[in-house]
């Protein structure tokens, strides 16, 4: 009787996993936002091009993963010249590195319904470092929405060079719907 009840749990363990969906991100609705202070006034811009897979279940987090990249061509600041030379080899390089990416390592709870921790490798420039993403996850007619907030710091991804002009840290928000 044991060993059926393990063999049930087990059974229905499995098929939670399998039952995720694998989704893509819309690329053209979802988003990557960043602010950076220059001349001590917050300037922003936009990444899309999202492309990749996404796989969870707010049920099931520890079972879900997201492999994504964001076109780094696409970078858009409404200044073209600002947009060119964050394209060059100063900043982005994007001849060379054509993309950012994020790659889960991780996802969990986080202790409030809704609320998540994607634990990722981001993939910047020859540069990759482990960091942490708290996001949501909200059902739209679009399909899920996953929201997130967090910071890098440009110099460690080999972004520009030290500036008494500009910030070292670049707050990045996530809106990506996928389905």
């Amino acid at each position: 009787m044991k060993n059926s009840l393990f063999v049930a749990l087990l059974l229905f363990s499995f098929a939670g996993v399998y039952a995720q969906k694998a989704m893509s991100p819309v690329a053209s609705v979802s988003k990557v936002h960043f602010t950076i202070k220059n001349f001590g006034i917050k300037v922003g811009g936009d990444f899309s091009g999202l492309q990749g897979s996404i796989t969870f279940d707010p049920k099931l987090p520890a079972a879900g993963n997201m492999d994504v990249t964001i076109d780094a061509h696409t970078i858009d600041t409404d200044n073209d010249r600002r947009d060119k030379h964050l394209r060059s080899a100063d900043f982005f390089e994007v001849e060379k590195y054509p993309t950012i990416r994020i790659k889960s390592t991780k996802i969990s709870a986080s202790g409030n319904a809704g609320n998540f921790i994607l634990y990722a490798n981001l993939s910047i420039k020859d540069v990759t470092q482990a960091i942490a993403i708290p996001f949501t996850v909200t059902h739209t007619a679009a399909g899920l929405l996953f929201s997130g907030s967090f910071s890098i710091d440009r110099l460690q991804y080999h972004v520009g060079e030290s500036s008494a002009t500009m910030g070292d840290e670049v707050n990045i928000d996530l809106n990506v719907i996928a389905r």
